[in-house]
């Protein structure tokens, strides 16, 4: 009687253990287990040792200082959010050069669709804010900078700034060939 005891116990305890192990595996999503909700960007600029403020989407500055720097900015803005940050270059209390850093998806979010599931992806990965990937490196140049800048940058010019389309220079025609 005392072994048949026993036997129940240890089938117990295992079916304790692997249902644990089955709500734990169901209660995290993929990229809450292999990806991370803060990021070290390195911030760069031509040239170097320029003033730098990043600020978030909400108008927060989170840090001021120098180039190079690096920086540990949180991916996530809220549920299914990701943030936005603006990294400005600075010359006294001028913008020398400025660009947005935007979180993207993890891929590791779709991950969950091999395992994790709807929970996974609904629940675990947009609360913790892990569905979210920022880069981790930025370069900026600034302007009248003599550093080397493409040679061409294509853009729609409703998308210029009205500096930008002032700045504009018009070119001659083509004219018709003999």
């Amino acid at each position: 009687m005392e072994e048949r005891a026993l036997v129940r116990y240890k089938m117990s305890r295992q079916t304790t253990v692997f249902g644990i192990a089955a709500t734990m595996l169901l209660l995290t999503g993929c990229a809450t287990i292999f990806s991370k909700s803060d990021y070290p960007v390195a911030i760069n600029s031509i040239p170097d040792q320029m003033s730098v403020v990043v600020v978030r989407s909400n108008g927060d500055t989170v840090f001021k200082g120098s180039t190079p720097a690096t920086v540990t900015l949180g991916a996530k803005k809220g549920y299914f959010k990701g943030e936005r940050y603006t990294i400005r270059l600075m010359r006294g209390d001028r913008a020398a050069g400025e660009t947005t850093l935007q979180a993207t998806i993890d891929g590791w979010y779709f991950a969950n669709l091999l395992g994790a599931g709807v929970i996974g992806m609904l629940i675990v990965d947009p609360i913790t804010g892990r569905m979210w990937a920022l880069d981790t490196e930025v370069t900026i140049v600034a302007h009248g900078s003599s550093a080397t800048v493409p040679d061409l940058d294509i853009r729609e010019i409703s998308t210029l700034t009205q500096e930008e389309k002032d700045r504009l220079v018009a070119l001659d025609p083509p004219k018709p060939r003999d």
